[in-house]
């Protein structure tokens, strides 16, 4: 199992444009892994107590759920968390500050998967790449109708970071893709 992404250069992708440009290519290749990992690894639990594949994918989608969410929202709603005070990080800047919070020993918290789906379940499997495509259409979708300069006019709030840029909330969740995934390369390989 290889991770297509290897080619992209995520830490490049800023403005609305390269967003749109390169978030099928990021699901695409997370969906072509995680179908090719077989049902009997994609339930089981990892002998380090880390995550199966299959909690890793339902973290995924649980923790870019409300981000979709965010999008949805009128914009006068997202007063409440604020409006921008400084330029948006970039990709590398968002990444450093959460992997410094996470070694600080902040956690998912609520977005933690709950439950052990023991059970090989390849149907389960199946419904959660389709859940997972499906999440990241009405996300780029709702991204699209955004005006590039209002991904930095507004904030959402974000549970590690704190109230954040949208456009930073963006750029989080395609480095969050990474981050688990590329992690569980690791551990499969």
């Amino acid at each position: 199992m290889k991770l297509k992404m290897h080619s992209l250069d995520i830490q490049s992708i800023f403005t609305r444009e390269d967003i749109l440009e390169n978030l099928d290519k990021i699901v695409a290749s997370l969906t072509e892994f995680y179908e090719n990992i077989s049902p009997e690894i994609f339930f089981e639990l990892p002998n380090d107590g880390g995550w199966s594949p299959e909690k890793n994918l339902r973290h995924l989608i649980k923790s870019t759920q409300p981000i979709y969410l965010g999008l949805i929202f009128p914009k006068f709603t997202l007063y409440l968390f604020g409006l921008r005070k400084k330029k948006s990080m970039s990709m590398i800047q968002v990444q450093k500050a959460y992997l410094e919070k996470l070694n600080s020993g902040r956690g998912a918290g609520v977005f933690t998967p709950i439950g052990n789906n023991l059970k090989v379940d390849p149907e389960l499997q199946k419904k959660m790449i389709y859940d997972f495509i499906t999440l990241f259409a009405k996300y780029k979708k709702q991204i699209a109708q955004w005006k590039d300069q209002d991904l930095d006019n507004y904030n959402l709030p974000h549970p590690i970071l704190g109230n954040i840029t949208v456009r930073e909330m963006i750029l989080f969740s395609l480095f969050h893709l990474f981050h688990h995934t590329e992690k569980l390369e690791i551990r499969l390989n």
